[in-house]
């Protein structure tokens, strides 16, 4: 429980956390939630993802799907669909969204996040149409973060920037003989 624990810890905007039973420890897990979390309960409440994180998935994906308003993305979702029309799709649902104000968009951004973070939890409970059309709402979230957070960097980038000043503040002057 307590490895387990480490790696899922909750942070910052995360809710909870996705536990994947490779190796069959979900019943030691089950009863060591029971004996260490009796006293947890109160604060935390139902602990069961489809009375939590199902209801708070579909509310969002609810509320993205009115963000996109007059816009029709179903074919995203049709079997016929190709991944060409998806992606055409993507595009024009971000062109959409940048045809509203910013106020809409920061609200679609927040809100696909907190989706984003639902379906993480829910996954395994969705259903075909529930899971391509947040992959929509993700996939626009994304690229309209790319597009609007033009000067933040991202860890690889600063990784990269950090890796180069090194480079460049280890350069080699020459052997030097200390004895």
């Amino acid at each position: 429980m307590q490895a387990i624990a480490r790696v899922n810890r909750v942070f910052r905007d995360k809710e909870g956390g996705l536990v994947v039973d490779y190796i069959g420890i979900a019943g030691s897990l089950k009863q060591a939630m029971n004996d260490y979390t009796r006293r947890d309960r109160e604060n935390y409440g139902e602990l069961d993802i489809a009375k939590t994180a199902l209801p708070r998935f579909c509310e969002k994906l609810k509320v993205c799907g009115e963000l996109f308003h007059g816009f029709d993305y179903q074919a995203f979702i049709d079997d016929d669909s190709t991944d060409a029309d998806r992606a055409d799709l993507i595009r024009d649902g971000i062109n959409f969204m940048l045809g509203k104000d910013e106020d809409t968009q920061k609200l679609f951004r927040k809100e696909a996040l907190l989706l984003k973070q639902a379906r993480s939890l829910c996954q395994s409970l969705l259903d075909k149409k529930q899971r391509y059309e947040s992959a929509f709402f993700e996939a626009v979230r994304v690229t309209l973060n790319k597009f609007t957070d033009s000067g933040k960097l991202s860890f690889k980038e600063i990784n990269s920037q950090i890796n180069e000043l090194l480079k460049q503040s280890i350069r080699s002057e020459g052997v030097i003989n200390f004895f």
